[in-house]
């Protein structure tokens, strides 16, 4: 017999126990257990179904509240985040439940999918505070892991930055994503020396994570606001070497940093005709930002650079004073710098 046809069965036999032929008592109880089995293997929608026939038969059953609590998290699984926060609400609101806490977990993260990121670090509070200071330690430090997610959308740094380090030290825990989020936390205020301190010891705890390219990436940034440049290029090229959402920008702004800030033309356009090759769209606007260059004996770099990748699309004028003619397209080295005022910009 396969799982559909097990699941089938146990839903029929659900609601003939809830239609009538046992005692109410047993009845109900099989009911349940019946119910419980549907959830057990993953069969949400229908666990959801029997539960939510066991409450109408029987709402003031001793069982009830977990019923109610169980139905809750079929909502959840089955992502109908808003239902699941309206039956959650009223698991909380019994104070008989011995699950208080897990429904406030539940409730909290049902807030957080829908972007209640304030009712949900009240909901997180509420568990803590229900659980108390002897209670299930790991439930504990996940009702607070998933309070630093609300405080991060919520963006309340400093309180965010605070509770992340208490966290990692009081329970030990050096997750990846609460060191993360405390790191980030840091930068958000513009603590940059906090930041890229953080971020350092992040970086090994989260080689080969989803968070190990957004680590190099914000770290980048906290060191070009601290000037540190040829490290920021170091971290900006880690970060362009991996895949994920800030590949394209981190080789763009690796291309920017090597131009501008450590004098580089050449890798610094390196860098940019292969963010070019790789990524659709390129920054027009970039190219003319690259050229405002103050020494003349670069424009040839800059000019072979566009040449090549722009052929005809790609024109080189000088500063001119008003009222110059303007000059022919410029793709000889240069004689003097006396021919410019010392800036060349390309115009796309």
């Amino acid at each position: 017999m396969n799982i559909v046809d097990r699941a089938r069965r146990a839903a029929l036999l659900a609601l003939c126990l809830l239609a009538g032929g046992l005692p109410a008592a047993d009845a109900a109880k099989e009911a349940r257990l019946a119910a419980n089995v549907l959830f057990n293997q993953g069969l949400y929608q229908q666990a959801g179904a029997a539960y939510s026939v066991f409450l109408a038969k029987h709402p003031r059953h001793a069982e009830a509240a977990a019923v109610q609590f169980a139905l809750g998290l079929c909502q959840y699984q089955l992502k109908q985040y808003a239902a699941a926060e309206k039956t959650l609400m009223k698991v909380v609101a019994l104070p008989r439940l011995p699950d208080l806490p897990r429904a406030f977990l539940f409730l909290g993260q049902a807030q957080l999918m829908q972007g209640k990121h304030a009712n949900a670090e009240g909901s997180f509070d509420a568990g803590l505070k229900t659980l108390g200071v002897k209670g299930d330690a790991a439930l504990a430090n996940t009702l607070q892991v998933n309070r630093l997610e609300a405080l991060y959308h919520q963006r309340k740094w400093k309180q965010l930055a605070t509770d992340a380090e208490a966290l990692s030290k009081a329970t030990g825990n050096r997750s990846a994503r609460v060191a993360f989020l405390g790191a980030s936390a840091h930068h958000r205020m513009r603590q940059h020396e906090a930041a890229v301190v953080a971020f350092t010891a992040l970086e090994p705890k989260v080689k080969g994570t989803r968070y190990a390219q957004q680590t190099h990436f914000l770290m980048a940034d906290s060191l070009r606001q601290l000037r540190r440049f040829k490290e920021a290029a170091t971290e900006l090229a880690a970060a362009a070497r991996l895949a994920g959402p800030e590949t394209a920008e981190a080789l763009y702004q690796l291309a920017q940093v090597e131009f501008h800030s450590l004098q580089n033309p050449r890798a610094g356009l390196k860098h940019y005709s292969e963010y070019l090759k790789r990524f659709a769209g390129p920054r027009f606007g970039m190219g003319f930002q690259f050229c405002q260059i103050a020494d003349w004996r670069m424009v040839n770099v800059v000019a072979d650079f566009f040449w090549s990748n722009f052929c005809n699309c790609v024109r080189i004028w000088p500063d001119l004073p008003v009222g110059a003619t303007e000059p022919s397209l410029i793709a000889t080295p240069l004689e003097s710098a006396t021919a410019f005022s010392h800036s060349v910009c390309v115009r796309i």
